[in-house]
């Protein structure tokens, strides 16, 4: 398989915190990668500095080949790398479209424009794109609805769905599960199965049946450095893992 994102030796310290300790990471194309570990692990700055959020004080990412530390979120995502938040980023007050439509525009016309709802009919692709995302995330039908009277899982979905609307090649995924119920992790994780069959992506997921349902390669972090990595059969056996996370206390 081809590499498309790696990480290499990534350090991020805060004053006298050290966050990420010089972590590694390599992310083939096709397929699914989780990054687990212990509440303090380093997982959500790790992934910030995957995409673009923040600069590691040391280390380098590259995608494709292409070095793209330090070139900010929107060129990151310009690039072909798109991320769904922890916490859902979606605009309440507009309809599940005119919320999908924002980050396909910006994907491929940069910065917000005051005419962005208008440039729907005039861009060539962008309806059949908006339409094709909707549908991928299961909201085909909530099209014309507010997004703030959305169910809590299909808001979460949204979200997914405006990572997706930029067309990226790498999603990053943060917390997808996250305060759903049985019902509705069962609906995100038939979801992301079915992306990806055409988008590379990598998850931080702290519900261990959808990290072991879902992932080719698992990494471990423990106090901002890999402890582990490897397929899920391997994982589950390092004792390390077992020690600093599986059967340890629940990552918060």
């Amino acid at each position: 398989m081809t590499a498309l994102l790696e990480a290499r030796e990534l350090t991020k310290r805060f004053g006298g915190l050290t966050a990420v300790d010089r972590a590694s990471l390599t992310v083939e194309e096709g397929t699914i990668t989780a990054l687990i570990g212990p509440n303090g692990a380093g997982k959500s700055t790790f992934f910030k500095m995957l995409a673009g959020e923040i600069e590691p004080t040391e280390g380098a990412v590259t995608f494709r080949g292409r070095p793209i530390t330090g070139l900010g979120v929107a060129r990151v995502c310009r690039l072909g790398i798109g991320k769904s938040h922890q916490i859902t980023q979606i605009f309440p007050n507009l309809t599940v479209t005119e919320n999908v439509v924002i980050p396909a525009l910006a994907a491929r016309r940069g910065s917000f424009r005051a005419d962005v709802f208008g440039s729907i009919r005039r861009v060539d692709g962008l309806a059949e794109l908006v339409a094709r995302t909707l549908a991928e995330i299961g909201l085909g039908d909530r099209a014309g609805v507010r997004a703030g009277e959305l169910a809590y899982g299909e808001k979460r979905r949204l979200e997914i769905g405006l990572a997706l609307a930029t067309q990226p090649q790498l999603l990053l995924l943060d917390e997808p599960a996250a305060g759903m119920s049985p019902a509705e992790i069962a609906e995100t994780v038939a979801l992301i199965q079915r992306l990806r069959a055409e988008v590379t992506i990598v998850i931080v997921e702290h519900d261990m049946d959808v990290v072991f349902g879902l992932a080719d390669r698992i990494m471990v972090m423990q106090n901002g450095a890999t402890i582990a990595y490897g397929t899920p059969e391997e994982i589950r056996a390092d004792a390390r893992v077992r020690e600093a996370y599986l059967g340890g206390a629940d990552d918060a």
